[in-house]
């Protein structure tokens, strides 16, 4: 039996990953992307897209890495200047119909040998066809 091929990443448009820290124990992955209200669907079925991506290339729900966990990621919703709040993979999409701004921050913290298996995120060129 031949293993099988991983599906490609999801197209990033909006949310551009970018590292903010390396080192022997983990590395750190942000991206923060911020539409009009009538873009926030697009945005947020990229941030879902990339979540289910990730437990399925991952094969694992993120966990803390002091806990053990091979991955991690955080995700907060602003709309406008009111405050941020936190979300989780199964958090309902968020809304704020009379906001001019909807922003989604994530942070991905992976394992080095973990973020290896998503090289494909990393790439300068992802998501730009």
């Amino acid at each position: 039996m031949q293993p099988r091929n991983p599906p490609p990443p999801p197209a990033l448009r909006h949310l551009e990953l970018e590292p903010v820290q390396h080192d022997d124990a983990c590395e750190t992955w942000e991206a923060m992307a911020s539409v009009a209200p009538a873009q926030w669907p697009l945005l947020w079925a990229e941030w879902t897209a990339l979540a289910a991506w990730l437990v399925h290339r991952l094969a694992s729900h993120p966990e803390p890495l002091d806990d053990g966990g091979e991955w991690d990621c955080w995700a907060t919703f602003q709309a406008d200047d009111q405050p941020s709040q936190g979300l989780t993979l199964q958090s309902p999409c968020p809304t704020a119909p009379h906001s001019r701004w909807m922003t989604l921050t994530v942070t991905l913290t992976l394992r080095p040998e973990t973020a290896a298996l998503c090289s494909e995120l990393w790439t300068p060129s992802h998501g730009d066809a």
